[in-house]
């Protein structure tokens, strides 16, 4: 298995998109040591995400797709790493896709109300000012859609 920087640097040198000290620099911006050796498949969620968008940020495409969009809320640093990542994208396209509403996001983003941070309003105003929004309204999931059965906890099917 491959640590979070030899992963990255397998791909750039696939895409030609980013040199060594690039990738370096889009780890560091994500909370991610290049230097360590920690396997990618012992990787938590989070650093799973953070190494996901550490790639974005090394690539640097024309658009970029954030899907599950705050599935869960950010921790505050994560939240200073996407207001860095907008910031420096604001550009270029980007499409967040989540099952939120954006009025629900504020929370997401800073999910400690006795904090009065404003990040969630910089991530806010930086994403809404040259937004548009596409809502698509469902009450059925995609699974029940395609007709295929919800799994059971302990991740067997249901027959």
């Amino acid at each position: 298995e491959y640590s979070a920087y030899r992963n990255l640097k397998f791909l750039a040198d696939i895409t030609g998109r980013a040199s060594k000290e690039k990738i370096r620099n889009a780890m560091q911006s994500v909370g991610l040591d290049p230097d360590s050796k920690k396997h990618v498949g012992k990787f938590s969620l989070g650093m799973r995400q953070r190494l996901g968008l550490a790639q974005a940020i090394m690539e640097d495409p024309d658009l970029l797709i954030l899907d599950e969009w705050l599935i869960r809320p950010l921790p505050p640093q994560e939240s200073y790493d996407m207001l860095e990542i907008v910031e420096a994208r604001c550009h270029k396209s980007t499409i967040f896709c989540t099952q939120y509403e954006s009025e629900g996001w504020y929370t997401r983003i800073d999910p400690n109300p006795e904090s009065d941070s404003p990040v969630s309003e910089a991530i806010m105003d930086r994403i809404i000012h040259n937004a548009y929004e596409v809502l698509v309204d469902g009450r059925v999931s995609m699974r029940e859609r395609k007709g295929l059965k919800a799994t059971r906890e302990g991740g067997g099917q249901d027959v």
